[in-house]
């Protein structure tokens, strides 16, 4: 099936896997400069740029943001308060995590434990869609890749979890993946927009939920940082937040849900093989084999018969 798909959609799908896996190895650099909180407020409001120029260029305007309420009055509209949950959970708080995370773990690890999201929506989906229940072939997918994350920590010897003064971070990217899977659960229930519209939307709330926490926990005024950061964290906002969510959408309604799904393999190989070879980080047998597990899990989850399942939207780490 997938076999027959054109070139330009195979080409959209390189890239999209590039720019998600390119999101944690941009972090890892970046956060070793500028606080994690002001990568996270910086990236989105260079994300909001791109997508609001496209929503323009396009002859597209933002939802209002109040609708008429009680007799003189108006109030916050639903499709706002949506915009700002999904911008709570899809961006602002797993993009911090990430941040946070990747201050003290390596990219590629990050990478791993991401990999985990699809596997966290299938049972979210059992507790919160009522026509996405939990069958065997999820279930045995989800153990298979919980396995995965109990080699990846290895309690017995040698994993990540011999590090304990990091296993605090470790567990940060593991919530950011359980806030792209819940993320996922309540973007089904997002209202009817223009996608770039909403994108735009989401990240406005995002970006504006951030700011608070940048100015408590960063002092950003007093930051130090060099070029190079600077200018991989402008890209970061660009190219794996806003670019990213445009390609996104075209491949969406080129090629379908589940020829994007294949991205839920790859990101995770790129992001190893990535971070192995631009950052010299090694991986031991219990890394990898974690990776494998995780993969398979997504994989036997995801197997029906005759039919397709929806993905997960991306993430970007």
């Amino acid at each position: 099936m997938f076999l027959n798909r054109p070139a330009g959609d195979w080409a959209l799908l390189a890239i999209l896997a590039l720019l998600f896996s390119s999101a944690v190895l941009m972090t890892k650099i970046v956060v070793a400069t500028i606080p994690p909180i002001t990568t996270v407020a910086i990236r989105l409001l260079i994300a909001i740029g791109v997508l609001y120029g496209l929503m323009r260029h396009n002859g597209q305007s933002l939802p209002p943001v109040t609708v008429p309420g009680r007799p003189g009055q108006r109030q916050i509209s639903h499709a706002w308060m949506a915009f700002a949950v999904l911008g709570l959970l899809g961006n602002a708080i797993p993009f911090s995590l990430m941040s946070i995370g990747q201050t003290r773990i390596d990219a590629g690890v990050a990478g791993i434990l991401l990999a985990f999201m699809p596997l966290a929506t299938i049972v979210l989906a059992h507790f919160f869609v009522r026509d996405d229940k939990l069958t065997f072939a999820k279930f045995v997918g989800f153990c298979i890749g919980f396995l995965g994350l109990f080699v990846l920590f290895d309690p017995l010897g040698g994993g990540v979890s011999a590090t304990h003064q990091t296993l605090i971070y470790h567990f940060a990217v593991l919530c950011a993946a359980l806030c792209y899977a819940l993320n996922t659960i309540v973007a089904r229930r997002m209202p009817e927009v223009d996608p770039i519209a909403g994108a735009c939307a989401i990240t406005i709330c995002a970006f504006l939920l951030t700011v608070p926490v940048m100015i408590l926990a960063d002092n950003p005024m007093e930051i130090s940082t060099n070029v190079p950061a600077l200018i991989l964290l402008v890209a970061l906002g660009v190219f794996p937040t806003g670019l990213a969510t445009i390609y996104y959408l075209m491949l969406i309604r080129s090629a379908g849900p589940s020829f994007l799904s294949l991205t839920n393999y790859i990101v995770p190989i790129i992001t190893v093989a990535l971070s192995a070879l631009l950052l010299g980080e090694s991986f031991g047998l219990s890394s990898l084999l974690a990776l494998a597990l995780i993969l398979t899990g997504i994989a036997v989850s995801q197997w029906r018969a005759g039919t397709v399942r929806e993905p997960s939207p991306p993430n970007h780490g």
